[in-house]
């Protein structure tokens, strides 16, 4: 009873990681949505659009920018499952 009370306790903790995962990966591009918008006057439809647009104007780095995108595609698989 109790390695099935800790499996469930763990499940727990792990979707919440995954929850909180995906929150911060949406914070980070809507945000850089909405500075791309009110600063540049760019319009970027999607995470990736808003995170090569970022890189485009030289506010993230080519390793940052790989980084994020990497974490957007793991943030769809983790939404998903």
């Amino acid at each position: 009873m109790a390695s099935v009370q800790g499996g469930m306790a763990l499940a727990g903790v792990v979707t919440c990681v995954a929850r909180r995962f995906e929150c911060a990966i949406e914070a980070s591009w809507k945000a850089a949505q909405a500075v791309l918008s009110a600063v540049e006057g760019l319009t970027a439809t999607s995470p990736k659009i808003a995170i090569r647009a970022s890189h485009g104007i030289r506010w993230i780095d080519a390793q940052t920018t790989d980084a994020l995108l990497v974490a957007i595609d793991d943030s769809n698989l983790t939404s998903r499952t």
